[in-house]
């Protein structure tokens, strides 16, 4: 086991490995769910990012705004949600400038309010939809 990944999993999760450097599956059972999230979404990062990603997470290389936004749309797609978090709050300039390019991205978009009778229009067509296809019983829900 590399030493880093090692020592980073320690960190988090605390001593998993004992004094033979083999996994101790009973140590991982006692976890807490957050702590397994955590461990989860670091071995997607270690092994789903980019070199180039991971050595400008890890500082060995200098993070662009390029870079940076590389990084935090690769965390959205492998669902890395702490190291995303990390990143927004450690570059903040990179942050403000994603920000404002998105934001003027979807500016672009024009999203129809809806009324709350349309909304009610929707909700009353799924109804009849669900009863039409399962009959009267099953359409039967509460929301």
């Amino acid at each position: 086991m590399n030493p880093t990944i090692k020592r980073f999993v320690e960190k988090v999760t605390g001593n998993l490995w004992g004094n033979k450097n083999e996994f101790d599956g009973k140590k991982f059972d006692h976890l807490t769910d957050v702590q397994k999230s955590r461990l989860g979404e670091f071995v997607r990062e270690i092994s789903l990012l980019t070199k180039e990603e991971n050595a400008a997470i890890e500082h060995r290389i200098p993070m662009t705004q390029e870079l940076f936004e590389q990084c935090v749309r690769h965390c959205i797609q492998i669902d890395a949600m702490f190291r995303m978090t990390c990143l927004l709050n450690e570059y903040p300039q990179f942050t403000d400038e994603y920000s404002r390019k998105i934001e003027a991205e979807t500016s672009k978009f024009n999203l129809l309010e809806e009324t709350p009778q349309k909304i009610e229009e929707r909700v009353q067509k799924l109804y009849e939809k669900i009863i039409a296809k399962y009959g009267e019983e099953k359409g039967e829900f509460y929301l």
